[in-house]
């Protein structure tokens, strides 16, 4: 019986061949998640490695899925790395292999390239957000689009000024950091309809709701600041 290698999050953000080598359910702070890990090579068919000798990894975080449901990060996945082969225009709309069946378990390594990308400031995390198809080398979104209201529960209790006030010393020039202060004072005013009166950030707030377009952005790029804890998304300028 075969044991399969614990991978860890650590690949740098580019284009890379990859190999998938494993899917864990993972218990994360307020609820599980499934893990879907690849092994990145070099273009010499060689896993890549760090100056420690550690190979690199990147992963898919995603519900708890068998990928049934069209719209999982799974499905998803394991749709955009069906071979030329394995693919059928019609037959793939109705079922897809086994997520197993994507695992090598000694057969030939199935390669697909993948595009990563680094995410978080303090906790970073190699994060996958497309695949390329290998039946046709289109690169393919794996980033859901949920159809309602929905909040990561590692943002629930979270506040962007905190958080900004956390990493402000990130932004080295003094304008920049002035228009961030003047952005941020903003950002959690009262009369925003997402602050509460005792000025908490609500982060189950519908943002649909919010009728100025330039608020409701506003809103928003808070919400993906407190997911990935980037100045950038919060801060164009930045870019």
């Amino acid at each position: 019986m075969s044991i399969r290698v614990k991978s860890i999050s650590n690949c740098p953000s580019g284009e890379y061949p990859a190999v998938f080598c494993s899917s864990t359910i993972e218990q994360y702070p307020k609820g599980k998640r499934q893990v879907l890990s690849f092994l990145i090579f070099g273009e010499d068919g060689i896993p890549k490695q760090n100056n420690m000798g550690e190979c690199y990894y990147a992963v898919a975080v995603c519900n708890p899925s068998n990928g049934s449901n069209p719209k999982s990060k799974i499905h998803k996945v394991l749709k955009a790395m069906l071979t030329k082969e394995e693919y059928d225009p019609v037959l793939s709309m109705l079922t897809l292999p086994d997520i197993e069946e994507f695992l090598n378990n000694n057969k030939p390594p199935r390669f697909v390239y993948i595009r990563v990308n680094i995410v978080g400031d303090e906790k970073k995390a190699s994060v996958i957000t497309h695949i390329q198809r290998p039946r046709d080398k289109e690169w393919e979104c794996i980033e859901g689009k949920f159809e309602g209201k929905y909040i990561l529960p590692s943002i629930k209790n979270k506040n962007p000024k905190e958080l900004f006030e956390k990493l402000k010393h990130k932004i080295k020039n003094k304008d920049f950091l002035q228009y961030a202060e003047e952005d941020m004072r903003m950002i959690m005013q009262k009369n925003s309809g997402y602050v509460d009166d005792s000025g908490n950030f609500l982060t189950d707030y519908d943002a649909e709701q919010i009728s100025n377009t330039f608020v409701r952005d506003y809103y928003k790029r808070a919400i993906k600041f407190l997911e990935t804890e980037d100045l950038k998304d919060l801060f164009t300028f930045l870019k």
